[in-house]
């Protein structure tokens, strides 16, 4: 699955793209299956153990940020999160794998709020650093609608204090830090294309920004953003507690 080349970019950058994983007819079915959560949440008031709910969400206008663990709630996502592609991939990358997780996260036109630089690792600790977030685009990625922005080779450093001034935990990054600079590591947009598949190291910096495309009419198709991201292990680990 992987070249040599994608092998060293991984360890050099701590990211890989690789296209076309999914086939066109896997990813219908996952936009159908997520088209119909989506429609669901019109009957959803409040953040729940599906649905992460934008602030503006309402039954007029269902605005959905995430949806917990899909692997739990449809067939679809299930057979997604054990396609034979991305294993094959990631047993290239560590020789052994086991699933631990998975969401979708979802970010439309006029209301997508960007994320902050932040590490995945400060979510889950384990108690070694062989731990990847791989997520699968339903939509193209591009410039318009906020693709991921990761700066290459911090995987590579230390994991960074994601506490606000107030002492909790705020999952991100403090961008006034003395000692670290973000524009200056050159960050990377990510963009993707439908069906690629994208690998990242956990202890890599990364966040992403809002869509920048507006619908001008209702009748002009609004430009998305869907990711079904799923954490993927090598071997035994245990998460730190």
């Amino acid at each position: 699955m992987l070249s040599a080349a994608q092998r060293d970019a991984y360890e050099r950058d701590g990211f890989i793209v690789v296209p076309d994983v999914f086939s066109p007819a896997e990813i219908d079915e996952l936009r159908r299956v997520t088209d119909e959560f989506v429609r669901n949440a019109a009957a959803v008031t409040a953040n729940d153990e599906v649905y992460d709910l934008e602030d503006t969400h309402s039954r007029d206008e269902p605005r959905v940020r995430r949806l917990k663990a899909p692997h739990l709630i449809d067939p679809a996502y299930f057979r997604a999160s054990r396609n034979g592609k991305v294993v094959a991939i990631l047993k290239e990358l560590w020789d052994s794998v086991r699933f631990d997780t998975g969401k979708l996260n979802m970010k439309s036109a006029g209301y997508g709020a960007p994320v902050e630089w932040h590490q995945g690792w400060a979510f889950y600790p384990h108690t070694n650093d062989d731990l990847a977030a791989v997520g699968i685009m339903l939509d193209d990625i591009d410039r318009e609608n906020g693709p991921m922005l990761v700066v290459p080779g911090s995987h590579k450093g230390p994991v960074y204090d994601h506490h606000g001034r107030d002492g909790r935990f705020c999952g991100a990054i403090d961008p006034q830090r003395g000692d670290l600079d973000f524009f200056a590591r050159d960050a990377v947009s990510r963009q993707s294309g439908i069906g690629d598949g994208a690998s990242r190291a956990r202890r890599a910096w990364f966040g992403d920004q809002p869509l920048r495309a507006r619908a001008a009419l209702s009748l002009v198709p609004v430009p998305r953003r869907r990711c079904l991201a799923a954490l993927g292990l090598q071997g035994r680990h245990r998460e730190i507690r």
